[in-house]
């Protein structure tokens, strides 16, 4: 199998330079050590980047799940507060509130889902078909070889009679070969590219759903600030009412038991 090897005798800093530059004549995209070890290098880095998507994917899918049913939660928490507004309606207010800030957690979830999990499942995906991609490169090479092979049998043998047949079989499997191994690094500097730009785009996405949905919610809450300031200074006046009904009580139950053991 066309396992890439790191080869001995090429340096850390040759080899770095060698991964990282673009390639800049046709030679660089020979079947060489120095290609192998290109290759194997952006492998490294493709199987880094799997893990930490699948681990962002989980975590991702835990933070919706809870904010799932934290909204779902709320919004009932809100209904519950707009039936007791229909009793006491300086309550009502508070409750749609309620109800808009759940409903923006609602949101705010969706949205973390379609512009950061779905599109790291899907960079996910591109990355496990490098394993197709290496699958195929790995049987053309087995062809390649195999027919290499017999071409230099047949010269070995004096066989110029299969020799013009088998050249050109080899011919094709050598294009073939050629062709799927550079696919094959296309597939890998595009993944490894792509894991220096959009996770950080969908990072800038995910911080800018938080901000939309912490502005949305502050401007929310202002807007009912004075119907929220109201409901305190009822709060205030019913605190104060209670207290001199209590207090008239207490008089009252005073002024009973004075008259209750006042003399005849």
């Amino acid at each position: 199998p066309w396992v890439p090897q790191l080869v001995e005798g090429v340096g850390v800093g040759q080899g770095d330079a060698g991964l990282r530059g673009a390639p800049g004549a046709m030679e660089d995209f020979d079947d060489t050590p120095v290609f192998r070890e290109r290759v194997s290098h952006l492998e490294k880095q493709a199987k880094l980047l799997k893990g930490e998507i699948k681990g962002l994917i989980a975590q991702l899918k835990s933070y919706t799940q809870a904010g799932v049913e934290y909204g779902e939660h709320g919004r009932a928490f809100a209904e519950k507060t707009l039936e007791f507004g229909r009793v006491i309606p300086a309550i009502e207010g508070i409750g749609h509130t309620l109800k808009g800030l759940h409903n923006l957690v609602n949101t705010v979830n969706a949205q973390v889902t379609a512009r950061l999990t779905e599109p790291l499942e899907a960079l996910l995906a591109d990355v496990k078909q490098l394993k197709v991609a290496k699958s195929a490169l790995e049987h053309s090479e087995d062809d390649h070889y195999a027919w290499l092979s017999k071409s230099l049998q047949a010269r070995a043998e004096g066989d110029a009679a299969g020799l013009a047949e088998i050249d050109r079989e080899a011919t094709k499997k050598r294009g073939k070969f050629d062709m799927l191994r550079l696919d094959y690094l296309g597939k890998l500097t595009d993944i490894t590219s792509r894991r220096r730009f959009e996770l950080l785009a969908f990072f800038g996405k995910f911080v800018q759903d938080q901000v939309w949905f912490f502005t949305e919610g502050l401007n929310l809450l202002r807007q009912t600030s004075p119907a929220i300031s109201q409901v305190m200074s009822d709060v205030e006046s019913e605190k104060t009412l209670a207290g001199k009904e209590r207090s008239g009580r207490e008089e009252a139950k005073i002024q009973l038991l004075f008259d209750a053991h006042r003399l005849p």
